[in-house]
């Protein structure tokens, strides 16, 4: 499949976004068609103008019973397999709306100039993609996977919703067995990876602890060429991922109270409810404050930063304003 793009400088960003839609859709159907959709959304609750409602028929709900709902909330297209009374111009039907939320993801991606970042782990996951949108905002267009967008249908609906100005993209990807993690990231095709750290979470489709490892470590065989692992210095199974990240000849970068971390904490000074946070980016020593943050996230995302090449210093004082998002745990 030929790199799709939109080159003409004439268009604004939203009708650029428009064309690249469109371009894909005629990749993955065989024919042009004069719509015009930004998005996607399978749930016509919280669907926006324009965006492209995917018509998926789920365990509980079918999502074919609220196409018209879709198009009164003026979806700019609606892609279903059932057969729809009427004719509408909208209406796109496939033979399967998974197969093609895959392609259309695939291909999206494909023609994504942004610098994308994956996170996985056993914790902290939500919170550290968040963490890092609030922080790349200040570089740049950034888009990030909602809530917590990470499976199955998630990463692939999170990368279609990518726009042709991102810079930056964050995505969650998430597992419950062997091999999801593998096949989610081998779309996501990222070029910088974070494992936060090796849990017991979803240990239970597992023998023991290490089949868990064995699955967060699928990100590292997906990383782009050239690309780099983040890794949790202080992690119990840090030896492991870091042999795999060099059998797979990445760049390693790492984070934690480790002495041989790029990123390591020299000291904490705690007064009310600020902590004073004393860290080392490789010889450099910078301090910052930090509200209820969770402190390993921070250096996470100094560590992304770092290969960014984006310098930390510049939103340093931001970090004390932040709270950590919801999530399970607030990790």
């Amino acid at each position: 499949i030929k790199k799709i793009n939109v080159k003409n400088k004439t268009l604004d960003k939203r009708e650029k976004n428009y064309v690249n839609n469109r371009l894909i859709l005629k990749n993955i159907i065989g024919k042009m068609k004069t719509l015009n959709f930004s998005g996607f959304s399978i749930d016509t609750r919280s669907i926006k103008k324009n965006n492209l409602f995917l018509a998926i028929k789920g365990k509980k709900k079918n999502g074919n019973r609220f196409i018209y709902e879709a198009l009164k909330k003026r979806a700019g297209c609606v892609v279903t397999s059932s057969i729809v009374k009427g004719s509408n111009k909208k209406i796109l039907k496939v033979k399967d709306p998974i197969s093609f939320l895959n392609k259309f993801a695939k291909l999206k991606r494909d023609c994504s100039s942004s610098k994308i970042i994956a996170v996985t782990g056993s914790a902290g996951k939500t919170s550290l993609k968040n963490l890092l949108h609030e922080l790349l905002e200040n570089f740049g267009k950034t888009y990030s996977s909602p809530k917590s967008f990470n499976n199955h249908l998630g990463v692939p609906i999170s990368l279609s919703n990518l726009s042709i100005d991102d810079k930056f993209g964050i995505f969650e990807v998430g597992m419950s067995k062997a091999g999801e993690i593998k096949k989610l990231s081998k779309l996501i095709k990222q070029h910088i990876g974070v494992i936060t750290n090796i849990g017991e979470a979803h240990i239970e489709n597992f023998k023991n602890i290490y089949g868990v490892a064995k699955a967060k470590s699928e990100i590292i065989e997906n990383i782009e060429p050239g690309g780099t692992i983040i890794l949790n210095r202080d992690d119990k199974f840090f030896n492991f991922l870091f042999k795999k990240a060099k059998d797979f000849k990445l760049k390693v970068s790492t984070f934690g109270k480790n002495k041989e971390s790029n990123i390591k904490i020299r000291k904490i000074i705690k007064k009310n409810d600020l902590s004073r946070i004393f860290i080392f980016i490789d010889d450099q020593e910078i301090d910052f404050k930090i509200k209820d943050l969770n402190l390993y996230n921070v250096l996470a995302s100094i560590a992304v930063l770092r290969e960014l090449k984006i310098d930390f210093t510049k939103i340093k004082n931001k970090l004390k304003h932040l709270e950590s998002s919801e999530g399970r745990g607030k990790k």
